[in-house]
């Protein structure tokens, strides 16, 4: 696998602190439109969490990759194999955002949608472009705020579709024989219309 070339630091450093200032617009944003509406009140406080949260992660990710620490990647494991930690489940149900593709961007409107361009422009630029693109770390982190965003940079491929599991054979069920009530057959009784029958002809 080739490595991508690391721009210089300032480039990294200005990559970060500029993504940083987009979203810092953005929380912005969304506590003066979701705050202020009580439908959409319980997703504000957690999506502001989320973004400062993923641009403390991205700048701590671009300044590994600065200093040539390419972190590698971790082989996923099957849920069965994971171990089960005994944590106290609280009764607090946990907040899931939408899975719907521009959901950010269409309620914040006009202004969602020009910082979302701006983040956008960003990664796209030739500078920041072949550096995310060679960082696995920074797809699985930036993919679902793009998805957010409605935006879809080029250096940040999309997801391969996940194989359906094949459904089993279907057998086929004996149809239940229904048997008419007396009542329902009577119901359904007509008289046979007359039939007009031909007398033969007496021999003479």
């Amino acid at each position: 696998m080739t490595t991508a070339p690391v721009p210089p630091v300032p480039a990294v450093t200005d990559l970060g602190r500029v993504f940083a200032g987009i979203v810092a617009c953005l929380i912005t944003l969304i506590c003066r439109a979701f705050l202020r509406d009580p439908r959409r009140a319980a997703v504000g406080v957690p999506l502001r969490r989320y973004l400062n949260r993923t641009a403390r992660r991205f700048d701590r990710l671009l300044v590994r990759l600065a200093a040539g620490k390419v972190p590698k990647p971790r082989p996923r494991r099957p849920a069965t194999d994971r171990p089960q930690t005994d944590k106290p489940q609280t009764d607090k149900p946990r907040v899931r955002f939408s899975r719907k593709r521009a959901w950010l961007a269409i309620d914040l409107g006009y202004q969602g949608r020009g910082f979302a361009s701006q983040i956008n422009f960003l990664l796209d630029s030739p500078e920041h472009a072949p550096l995310i693109a060679a960082s696995p770390q920074a797809h699985r982190l930036l993919r679902p705020l793009c998805r957010m965003l409605g935006i879809s940079p080029s250096c940040i491929p999309p997801l391969p579709p996940r194989p359906r599991k094949p459904r089993p054979p279907r057998e086929p069920k004996p149809r239940p024989i229904r048997q008419m009530s007396e009542r329902r057959a009577w119901a359904s009784w007509r008289p046979s219309p007359p039939r007009l029958f031909q007398h033969a002809k007496k021999p003479t």
